[in-house]
């Protein structure tokens, strides 16, 4: 598969740094979603800021549809944004710097393929209908049997779906369809990888642009446990939206001002934790304070801690 170009531009960096980026991006060809390659600012959708870019505010540059990333000098924070990396500049860096962002491109290129063609508004209807049929499985009027929608097979209590190895790899990259269940089964072929619900039910969450129906953009939700990421498949931001919301109570759109994350993104991670059943309302009034924790209890609450203090959260 032909991978999608993206462009980034350098300004301000050092003259020999700015050098490295073309032949670093040539090297990690492969190795990430998209084909990397370097531009000039009004074509580039992120831009690295050197030590001697002119002090441009984070929000200024998102204004002008950028991404902007802060390349500075070991120890010094100048613009606040939430990525950043230090110089020199190393590939492994620059490598986990473009897996952190890609997964925010990946979400705004999806909702510009769906504005684009009807038949991205019909994939997107057909996963609402999945994820509402999916929703309404359980135990108590299972059969037995198992129902398909495409290459995805799901017993009909909900516990379990089954699929090919290839077709995980497409369901975690967004490019396997979802849809509605076509038919039921007495047991899907036998070359299929069977694995968790959690993981099926957290991409079908991820796949719905807008906010679900029953989840109110102001209403406050938390995590009613920790996702398992070891089936899911982790990523840096969804890691930090987590910790963020196992240990307090946020609104969507106050975990989106708060993390600096775009709001489809955030979107996308509260329609998963719901669709997982991970999400829960809270009586909570009032939004958390910044930096105040409110106490987990077990092995929870070390958990978060570990991850808030990684993720520079605070405790």
């Amino acid at each position: 598969m032909t991978q999608q170009i993206r462009t980034l531009a350098t300004i301000g960096l050092p003259s020999d740094v700015a050098g490295l980026m073309p032949p670093m991006l040539r090297v990690l060809k492969g190795r990430t979603q998209y084909e990397w390659c370097v531009g000039e600012p009004p074509e580039a959708r992120v831009v690295l800021l050197g030590p001697d870019a002119v002090q441009v505010s984070v929000e200024q540059w998102v204004a002008q549809g950028k991404l902007p990333v802060e390349v500075n000098r070991p120890g010094e924070r100048r613009l606040g944004g939430i990525h950043s990396m230090e110089l020199p500049v190393r590939m492994f860096a620059l490598l986990s710097l473009l897996n952190d962002i890609e997964p925010l491109l990946v979400s705004e290129h999806n909702a510009s393929d769906r504005d684009s063609n009807s038949s991205g508004q019909l994939a997107l209807r057909g996963v609402s209908n999945f994820v509402e049929a999916f929703r309404a499985l359980c135990p108590a009027t299972a059969a037995g049997s198992w129902l398909r929608s495409g290459n995805i097979y799901v017993r009909d209590d909900g516990l379990e779906f089954a699929l090919h190895r290839d077709h995980f790899e497409a369901l975690q990259s967004g490019q396997l369809v979802i849809g509605a269940f076509e038919e039921s089964l007495t047991a899907p072929p036998g070359d299929l990888i069977r694995r968790p619900v959690e993981a099926l039910a957290w991409y079908a969450g991820w796949a719905c642009e807008r906010l679900l129906p029953d989840l109110d953009a102001n209403a406050l939700f938390r995590l009613r446990r920790w996702p398992d990421f070891g089936t899911i498949g982790s990523q840096h931001h969804q890691i930090r939206l987590a910790a963020m919301l196992a240990g307090h109570p946020w609104s969507r759109d106050a975990l989106t001002q708060k993390s600096g994350l775009g709001v489809d993104y955030v979107t996308r991670f509260f329609n998963a934790a719901a669709v997982a059943g991970l999400l829960e309302a809270t009586a909570t009034s009032t939004p958390p304070a910044s930096r105040a924790a409110q106490p987990a209890s077990g092995l929870l609450a070390s958990i978060v801690r570990g991850v808030r203090l990684r993720l520079g959260l605070g405790v």
